[in-house]
């Protein structure tokens, strides 16, 4: 189990998948009543979920979206 969070400015805090999806709004309502997540910021381009100590982010994408890729914090080295 690592270590909890700490004010080490080399430390990795969390990263999260950002999630290209056609509908941001209907995925995160989603992620929200069918799977336990609260939603906490988000609009029609942009919205973060959260369960536990995960989040995941999703962004509008085209028709067919595809893709993904890792929103990170954590300090600057």
């Amino acid at each position: 189990m690592p270590d909890l969070p700490h004010s080490n400015p080399k430390q990795f805090i969390q990263g999260s998948p950002v999630l290209h999806v056609v509908d941001v709004l209907a995925t995160a309502s989603y992620y929200r009543d069918k799977l336990g997540f609260h939603w906490d910021f988000g609009d029609e381009n942009y919205a973060v979920v959260w369960r536990d100590n995960a989040a995941v982010h999703f962004t509008r994408g085209s028709e067919t979206p595809s893709g993904v890729h890792l929103y990170s914090l954590g300090s600057r080295c």
